[in-house]
């Protein structure tokens, strides 16, 4: 069974892009940041370019007019995760942002703009790189199903898809994967 592809329910996908890049603009907005945070940023930014990826992939004249519900229902079961993650740190960073301006009402904002990234945990921040990165990986491996349905079709896609690697499994494994299978 194959249902029809509409902006709405993909539309997701760029309310997610503008959530990274307001999680990223937060973020950044903190001067003389350590490595971790920079690594974190750079993560963040490569999560947002597969998501626009996903986005184009999903919306050129070459895309299909639908596509079968499983692989629909994979790639939203991924952008949802993708969305729990980023709002939980948007959450977070605004948490911590309020906390300085209830701390110090007049001077908070040249705090955060200075030191705001010492308020995050290095365990934390590792937390946070290791989720921007495994939801990229994720959301790459979607874009490959994607693409592998509209080159090849569904049944080749399927039989690669169900033997699809844990959204926690590495990079390599991911493109190992699909290179055994196709």
């Amino acid at each position: 069974m194959s249902i029809s592809i509409s902006f709405g329910s993909f539309g997701d996908i760029v309310s997610l892009i503008q959530l990274a890049a307001s999680v990223i603009s937060r973020l950044a907005s903190s001067a003389g940041n350590s490595e971790r945070y920079s690594e974190l940023l750079l993560e963040l930014h490569t999560l947002s370019g597969a998501l626009a990826s996903l986005q184009n992939k999903l919306h050129t004249p070459r895309a299909p007019s639908c596509m079968p519900s499983e692989l629909r229902r994979d790639i939203e079961a991924r952008i949802a995760a993708c969305r729990a993650s980023l709002e939980k740190m948007e959450r977070n960073i605004v948490w911590q942002q309020q906390r300085l301006r209830g701390r110090y009402p007049k001077d908070w904002r040249d705090l955060w703009l200075r030191a705001g990234w010492r308020l995050f945990a290095e365990k934390e921040l590792q937390r946070y790189r290791e989720d921007a990165r495994s939801h990229r990986d994720s959301v790459k491996f979607a874009l490959s199903m994607l693409n592998r349905w509209v080159s090849f079709g569904f049944s080749t896609t399927r039989r690669a898809w169900r033997h699809a690697p844990h959204r926690r499994d590495s990079a390599f494994n991911t493109r190992q994967h699909i290179s055994d299978v196709g």
